[in-house]
């Protein structure tokens, strides 16, 4: 999580939803240099040097974070890990799944993709006293969204930078080009099931899908 103490705001980085982008931006609103762009530069800016920590409610601040509509999540992690050649445990599974299908069974089952399948309900929401974030900034308007952010809280504009954007990044419409075909429907189905506390909760910010 990072805190930016002047204005009170507390950002909660869910993975896949641009939030390495937000970091960048919100030390430039801090006055604070931006680091190039290496493995592991914003750790020491989130709390406690935690990156994916989830919300802890700070009394008298505003959380926020950015919603994603988990079909695109998880084939975004699907879309790095099957090309980068970085190896780690999560690229090494990944690669031999034969389908997406296959791996969708088990980023949604496994133990080992457990810490990246977390629901997007579950990094909102503070285990200690059960609140959750105030403002939900939408992916797909993250520039618009941010923007109403900063006019909110009377913060000078900062442009959003482009970062953690790797060659195998793929527009949304790409990936949704997985879920087509009947075991594209089949991992859809699984993908929705696994995060339906989160369809249930933030439906309205997703882009409109042809799932049920």
């Amino acid at each position: 999580m990072v805190i930016v103490p002047r204005h009170k705001l507390a950002f909660v980085h869910i993975p896949k939803t641009g939030g390495s982008s937000i970091t960048a931006a919100l030390l430039r609103v801090q006055g604070l240099p931006v680091p190039a762009e290496k493995h592991g530069w914003q750790t020491k800016h989130h709390k406690r040097g935690r990156l994916h920590s989830g919300y802890e409610h700070l009394e008298g601040w505003t959380g926020f974070t950015v919603i994603r509509d988990p079909l695109e999540i998880v084939a975004s992690f699907y879309a790095v890990w099957s090309h980068t050649t970085r190896p780690n445990a999560f690229v090494n599974a990944t690669k031999k799944f034969k389908t997406y299908l296959d791996y969708v069974r088990a980023f949604t089952s496994q133990p080992l993709f457990r810490p990246r399948a977390r629901t997007l309900t579950s990094f909102c929401t503070c285990p200690r006293t059960g609140k959750s974030v105030e403002l939900l900034l939408r992916f797909s308007h993250l520039d618009e969204d941010w923007a109403s952010l900063l006019r909110v809280f009377d913060i000078d504009h900062v442009d959003l930078p482009k970062r953690n954007i790797t060659a195998h990044e793929s527009r949304p419409e790409d990936y949704m080009a997985l879920y087509e075909g009947r075991e594209g429907e089949q991992a859809a189905e699984i993908v929705m099931d696994h995060y339906r506390e989160d369809y249930e909760n933030f439906r309205e910010l997703f882009p409109i899908r042809a799932f049920p």
